[in-house]
């Protein structure tokens, strides 16, 4: 993937992030990680880092992006690579 193709892969609409799904966030202070969007919570502020806990509210979650799958994790489940 080239950089421009990433960039494009973030999205800042964060009302919209899937609810209860694992994705990818960057948040203030520049930390980026999987986490997990809120299910009927705020979605600028419960927001939560898998496996570890809640983002803090001094990190505001700015932009996300859906988890990235790999060709052969694809193949593997069946799909095409």
């Amino acid at each position: 993937m080239t950089a421009p193709e990433v960039l494009e892969a973030w999205r800042f609409d964060i009302e919209n992030a899937p609810e209860g799904e694992s994705v990818i966030i960057a948040t203030t202070g520049d930390h980026v990680g999987e986490a997990i969007a809120p299910v009927k919570g705020d979605p600028y502020d419960d927001w939560f880092w898998a496996g570890v806990g809640f983002v803090h509210a001094n990190h505001k979650v700015i932009a996300w992006m859906p988890m990235p799958t790999h060709p052969a994790a694809r193949q593997s489940r069946g799909g095409e690579g």
